[in-house]
């Protein structure tokens, strides 16, 4: 997967680096979602699970983290038909 790409976990007081992996892995699941919907884009069955599964990936990166949970709602939840 591509958010392997983005390194480790930096050192939290590393606020800056926290951001930079933060930002690359949010990106890489943006693009990750956006190939699964491109393959499946006549199967709405499928890109339900693109989204959920973008999601899902999103919310294991955020843990408890409501603030980074919330932004992933807003990112990963499929428009309305």
């Amino acid at each position: 997967m591509l958010t392997e790409a983005c390194g480790k976990d930096p050192n939290e007081d590393d606020i800056s680096a926290v951001t930079q992996v933060d930002e690359c892995r949010d990106k890489c699941n943006i693009e990750e979602r956006d190939r699964c919907l491109e393959k499946h884009k006549d199967n709405e069955e499928q890109k339900r699970k693109c989204y959920n599964d973008a999601l899902d990936r999103c919310a294991v990166r955020c843990g408890d983290d409501a603030e980074c949970l919330l932004k992933c709602l807003q990112l990963h939840i499929p428009p309305e038909p």
